[in-house]
């Protein structure tokens, strides 16, 4: 009887440890993606800022000193800029650092809407983020100043690469602290359990 009621009492406590642990890190994971999106979304907007500032200064021949040096920023594996069909029919044709790469360039060039991609193996998690650039006016700059467009128009996208590789250490951490916890709970009602039921089970 002592067994039973013991076997039981560990069964729910390693359930509910397992539980826990599922919950925990896909809570953890989702709130470093999102961070990760935050993070990316900030890099994108200082891209955008620099290189109208390089186009208001006419200086857009020094534009590739200036990604090379966001791209050595850590945790950034890979950076490029693409140009929408607009800016290319101005401008002329793009370099081939500044034509869309793939499906997830395109997609983002033709629906202005930002998309992004995680990659995990067992040893890395990177998170690829395309973020577009839209012509709008702001209290300092009008992006028709320079481009024959209309407002909302999609001049462009940015893609940053992201090493996202410590959420997954951190969550390996926090999965194996919980594993612990429980062992450490199961090993203390076994104990107290034992020495609680001991007197009545005598007694029986």
């Amino acid at each position: 009887m002592k067994q039973k009621i013991i076997s039981k009492l560990v069964v729910i406590m390693l359930l509910a440890g397992l539980l826990l642990m599922a919950i925990q890190s896909y809570n953890f994971r989702s709130f470093g993606v999102q961070n990760a999106l935050t993070n990316a979304s900030s890099i994108g907007e200082v891209v955008k800022n620099g290189l109208t500032a390089h186009m208001i200064n006419n200086n857009m021949e020094q534009r590739g000193i200036f990604l090379n040096s966001i791209s050595n920023m850590k945790k950034i594996k890979s950076l490029w800029v693409i140009r929408g069909e607009n800016v290319i029919q101005q401008y002329g044709t793009a370099s081939n650092n500044e034509l869309a790469r793939d499906d997830i360039d395109k997609r983002v060039l033709k629906s202005s809407e930002m998309e992004y991609k995680l990659t995990e193996t067992f040893s890395a998690t990177s998170l690829r983020v395309t973020i577009p650039y839209n012509a709008e006016q702001t209290s300092s700059i009008n992006c028709l100043d320079c481009h024959n467009v209309k407002y909302g128009d999609t001049l462009g996208a940015v893609t940053i690469v992201l090493d996202i590789s410590d959420i997954k250490t951190s969550g390996l951490i926090l999965v194996m602290f919980i594993l612990f916890f429980t062992i450490f709970a199961i090993l203390l009602i076994i104990y107290f359990a034992t020495k609680t039921l001991k007197p009545d089970l005598e007694t029986i």
